[in-house]
């Protein structure tokens, strides 16, 4: 079962609605982490499909965000780096070539590296030979010694090729050592069989927000401003009788000199980021856009408990990255939201999550990345401005 892409959809995965919902529900609500389609379902959300369509809540700010890139030198010559064979340059030769690109660089090619595979046919000799040896012990014939016409070798000169599944350690790395085909779905990367660790992923895009936003500023005497933090925000979020949390891997905050400390001045979280190790080569799991929803709902609740109710619709973004795969997610908000998680009650038609995504698009490819530094600064320039009209600026 597939996560809804409409809200025609919704009725056709959840014909029994609404049996699950938020007010019904007698299932405990999981961590978001351990999210899937019944969360979906309670808090009636739905996912479009990727599009490459400017964002709408970022039109406003990509003009400017494009003539940012474009005149920034050293975004120009990571774009040049870009082109060439890059992934040959070792750390030293990356500092030098990519300036205060670097960081973001040098974990790039750590993500996009090849894992260290066997030399088969190193080992399919090594097997051969062994069994020689023991076919000579046997029969008193030399292991390195010519066989016999009457003795026919065990294998040609040219063994017939054959298909050997791709195999890893099982994840308890029992003692028994046994071995288990490489599933799809786990740490095991079907794109170009890399298997890097969420660590990885997390630093790398990390480095490239900070960098991009970093250096796209225009006014540096600032006391206060918007950056991205690696610390995780927990969202603690009530749903009617139920209560569930969910913690992104860092995001955009609002920072500002206080008590001669450099540091957050509120909780709030105007962009998650949620960074995973896993990749589909047919698309996100379902297990992963649940978690991003989790993400949305918990920054919702979080705004709604900061802000109070809002007229207008809200419109909440998320980074979402696999490996070198970057997309940004958002969803929209109704005020008629808020009353259902509150308590589940829905007046007229039901209230919707609408989640969109700006994606995919892969980070070493340099037209694709010209594209994400232009989201992540036009990102940077609206939340600046929405600080700025909630009065949040110290």
């Amino acid at each position: 079962m597939n996560a809804p892409g409409s809200i025609e959809q919704f009725g056709q995965i959840f014909p029994n609605w609404p049996d699950d919902s938020i007010s019904q529900r007698k299932d405990p609500i999981p961590s978001g982490s351990s999210w899937g389609i019944p969360e979906i379902g309670t808090f009636q959300a739905f996912r479009e499909p990727p599009t490459d369509r400017v964002p709408l809540f970022l039109e406003g700010y990509w003009a400017e965000s494009e003539s940012r890139v474009s005149e920034n030198v050293d975004l120009q010559a990571l774009f040049e780096l870009l082109e060439g064979p890059w992934r040959a340059l070792n750390h030293e030769k990356i500092q030098k070539a990519a300036g205060p690109l670097a960081s973001f660089l040098s974990a790039l090619s750590q993500v996009m590296e090849d894992p260290i595979v066997a030399d088969n046919d190193r080992l399919m000799r090594e097997r051969v030979q062994s069994q020689l040896t023991d076919l000579g012990s046997d029969q008193n014939v030399p292991a390195s010694g010519s066989l016999s016409q009457e003795t026919p070798p065990p294998f040609s000169s040219s063994p017939p090729e054959q298909e050997y599944p791709r195999k890893r350690f099982r994840a308890d790395r029992s003692s028994s050592g046994s071995y288990v085909p490489s599933d799809p779905e786990s740490d095991q990367s079907m794109y170009d069989q890399r298997a890097k660790s969420e660590f990885a992923t997390h630093f790398c895009m990390i480095e490239l927000l900070r960098c991009v936003t970093e250096l796209s500023r225009k006014n540096a005497g600032f006391d206060h401003r918007v950056e991205w933090g690696i610390v995780p925000n927990t969202f603690i979020v009530q749903a009617g009788q139920h209560q569930f949390s969910s913690t992104n891997d860092g995001g955009l905050v609002h920072r500002a000199v206080r008590s001669g400390h450099w540091q957050r001045v509120s909780e709030i979280c105007y962009c998650s980021l949620e960074a995973k190790s896993r990749y589909n080569a047919s698309g996100k799991l379902n297990k992963g856009k649940a978690q991003e929803i989790a993400h949305l709902v918990g920054m919702f609740s979080q705004h709604v408990q900061s802000h109070g109710i809002s007229e207008e619709e809200i419109v909440l973004p998320l980074i979402s990255v696999s490996q070198n795969l970057f997309s940004l997610v958002y969803g929209h908000f109704a005020k008629e939201y808020i009353d259902y998680l509150r308590d589940g009650s829905q007046s007229g038609e039901l209230s919707f999550i609408k989640v969109e995504e700006f994606g995919v698009f892969r980070l070493q490819d340099p037209v694709e990345l010209r594209t994400v530094c232009t989201a992540i600064i036009a990102l940077t320039l609206k939340t600046q401005d929405l600080i700025k009209r909630e009065g949040s600026v110290p």
